[in-house]
């Protein structure tokens, strides 16, 4: 079953798991999906599920939604509740952090997530807010998780919880780093324009 994204953005669509109708399959295998055997492989293959067992990633995989969006498209916004965690199989995402600039907002690019990256991890975190806007720059094909799904997971089994968790800690640090980075840029920019 097809389901359209619920933003207005009508190009981003969703592709159930795990027995969808005779069509959708039939579209699955022209955009390169294998099966199963595909999807777990594609899971391992992003680093917040390193050091998961076989088993763990297997649950993993069964959790996933195929999903699609076209270049240009925004997947979320800052502030929307939180409901998917996202693994992107091709394509790119940009990040963008809002910020006021006199008086208006603006959103400034934060992060450029390619094959193999996830984001989205506010799904995963209280309080279940998207705290970044993600647009797709390319057209993207993903993997998705419930967050409801991904955190009764979590809740069950507690390695996978702890990996979990640990591993999204990592992405949170690189975040906040880089962040920094751009900070410290614009403040040594703006200190320079006051000396002229």
């Amino acid at each position: 079953m097809v389901r359209t994204w619920p933003k207005s953005q009508s190009s981003f669509s969703v592709i159930d798991r795990p027995a969808p109708p005779a069509s959708v399959l039939a579209n699955d295998r022209r955009a390169g999906y294998q099966g199963e055997s595909t999807m777990i492989a594609d899971v391992k293959q992003f680093t917040l599920f390193q050091g998961l067992t076989q088993r763990e990633v297997d649950a993993v995989a069964r959790l996933c939604e195929r999903a699609t969006c076209k270049k240009g498209d925004c997947l979320f916004s800052v502030g929307e509740r939180a409901l998917f965690l996202y693994l992107l199989r091709s394509g790119g995402v940009e990040l963008r952090m809002t910020a006021k600039s006199y008086n208006a907002d603006v959103e400034i690019p934060l992060d450029i997530k390619s094959e193999g990256e996830t984001f989205g991890w506010s799904a995963i975190a209280s309080p279940y807010k998207y705290t970044l806007s993600a647009y797709a720059t390319d057209d993207c094909d993903l993997w998705q998780i419930n967050q409801a799904d991904i955190e009764k997971l979590c809740e069950e089994n507690s390695h996978l919880g702890y990996v979990f968790m640990k591993n999204t800690v990592r992405t949170i640090g690189q975040r906040y780093q880089l962040a920094r980075e751009m900070l410290i840029k614009e403040l040594q920019h703006t200190e320079e324009q006051r000396k002229w």
